[in-house]
């Protein structure tokens, strides 16, 4: 019946879901909310390793749609877009959708185009935000 199709076809995708982020799910959870918790920018080089090893995770569907190969620019559009968050935007008083809200519509959005793809990545993955929500108040 549809019925047992369906749940079927749900369980299938559950499955497929799981197994890809099982070998480095928690891994993957923590460098995620360091990454989306702008209450914890510190410094200029802040998350570099995290950006790495999540583009790493992900290299084959970024570069299949965007990335042609990693390189220097996304870092460097990665630390511009700290820069200019830490100067305008006060990420330790404002709570971290604010934020990115903020500069994801910002007119110098364009200019931090690889960070932000990778950061839109991070914002579908099938986990709750308790993680960075968590970070927010610690």
């Amino acid at each position: 019946s549809i019925e047992d199709l369906k749940g079927a076809l749900y369980s299938l995708i559950k499955s497929a879901i799981e197994k890809r982020l099982e070998d480095d799910c928690d891994s993957l959870v923590e460098k995620a909310s360091r990454i989306l918790n702008t209450n914890g920018w510190d410094a200029d080089d802040f998350a570099d390793e995290e950006i790495k090893k999540v583009y790493y995770h992900f290299r084959i569907p970024l570069e299949n749609a965007v990335f042609t190969a990693y390189s220097d620019v996304l870092l460097e559009q990665w630390h511009d877009l700290i820069e200019y968050v830490s100067k305008y935007l006060s990420p330790y008083s404002t709570e971290y959708h604010h934020s990115w809200f903020k500069i994801f519509h910002s007119l110098n959005s364009k200019n931090w185009e690889l960070s932000l793809i990778l950061v839109l990545l991070l914002f579908t993955l099938p986990v709750l935000n308790a993680a960075v929500e968590e970070d927010c108040f610690l």
